[in-house]
């Protein structure tokens, strides 16, 4: 258990240098859309480190973790969706791009540490919550690597989503 609360603790470092990433980007960026796009992984960052610190302490505190102690926003990749129905990307990419590829290393890292930390448990109720960051972490990524195209072309990236509707794919 105190080598699975270590990786809990290290996700909350993870998660904290993720939200002050995007808070920094935020206030660095001139794109409407980036802003927007850092603002509202900042904010679902900072839900996921107050989950994990309620988690490893009710874990050190010996307590029993139920399912409603595991439940996350849900938002799990619409960030972008809601974004794109929102606002149009109207300014040049600068470095926004750069600023989205180091996010998207970021998530990258959440994902493996949480894949790593479920090996590391037999909870059933912390595995779903590690499975649920995940997935949240998995959406973030999409929305991060959609805006990179979006912000890049806007129309190449609307042509391949219509297209997508029509394919079926």
């Amino acid at each position: 258990m105190d080598k699975f609360v270590k990786l809990l603790h290290e996700a909350e470092t993870i998660e904290q240098d993720g939200h002050r990433y995007y808070l920094n980007s935020m206030d660095k960026t001139e794109n409407k859309f980036a802003k927007e796009l850092f603002k509202k992984l900042a904010e679902e960052e900072i839900v996921h480190y107050n989950r994990i610190k309620q988690i490893a302490e009710m874990l050190t505190e010996g307590r029993k973790i139920s399912k409603s102690d595991i439940q996350l926003s849900g938002k799990s990749g619409k960030v972008f969706d809601s974004l794109i129905r929102d606002m149009k990307s109207d300014q040049p990419a600068g470095s926004e791009i750069e600023a989205l590829e180091f996010a998207k290393k970021l998530e990258e890292k959440s994902i493996a540490h949480y894949k790593n930390a479920m090996k590391a448990t037999i909870d059933t109720n912390v595995l779903e919550f590690l499975a649920q960051l995940v997935i949240e972490e998995e959406g973030h990524l999409r929305s991060i690597k959609d805006s990179i195209e979006y912000i890049e072309d806007p129309q190449a990236w609307f042509s391949r989503k219509e297209r997508s509707h029509f394919d079926g794919a």
